[in-house]
């Protein structure tokens, strides 16, 4: 099965979608409303139509899955929804033996944001849409995962593998 789970559509986490011919792509029913209608603060991240840009996240529209919250992907493997970066932001829940991990790209952009720093439990990416669903996502977040991979920190690279 191929599977590619599109945390978002901004360009430049969709840009490339459409080289995965054969996959499906999966996308919450949220993010693509948006997509299709940002605000216009927005426009440019989502390269909206309605800047006169086409968005790449149109060239795997044939593909393109929607689903409407969190999903089993096969046993271990969990879409997770969790917005606020976006409206229909996902992450991805691995099940391993050491813990739940989270895969959150733009989520949690560095460690530094799940980590937090007293007294704020966590920090907040300035780049959001909804401020009180990123709080009530990371709230979610500690209720599941054990573990949370930041999306932009090249601390995650200090690891050769993660369990």
């Amino acid at each position: 099965m191929d599977v590619v789970i599109c945390t978002h559509l901004h360009w430049d986490h969709c840009f490339n979608n459409d080289q995965f011919k054969n996959a499906r792509i999966i996308v919450q029913k949220d993010e693509i409303r948006y997509a299709i209608d940002p605000l216009p603060m927005h426009a440019l991240i989502y390269e909206s139509q309605l800047i006169k840009m086409r968005p790449p996240w149109l060239k795997a529209i044939e593909n393109i899955e929607i689903i409407d919250g969190d999903m089993e992907i096969s046993p271990g493997i969990d879409i997770i929804k969790i917005p606020g970066h976006t409206p229909g932001f996902q992450g991805v829940n691995v099940k391993t033996v050491k813990g739940n991990y989270l895969i959150a790209s733009d989520f949690c952009p560095l460690f530094d944001n799940w980590e937090g720093a007293p007294p704020l439990k966590h920090i907040v990416s300035p780049i959001h849409v909804d401020l009180k669903d990123y709080y009530d996502s990371f709230e979610k977040v500690e209720k599941i995962a054990d573990f949370v991979l930041p999306g932009h920190d090249p601390k995650v690279f200090e690891k050769k593998y993660y369990p």
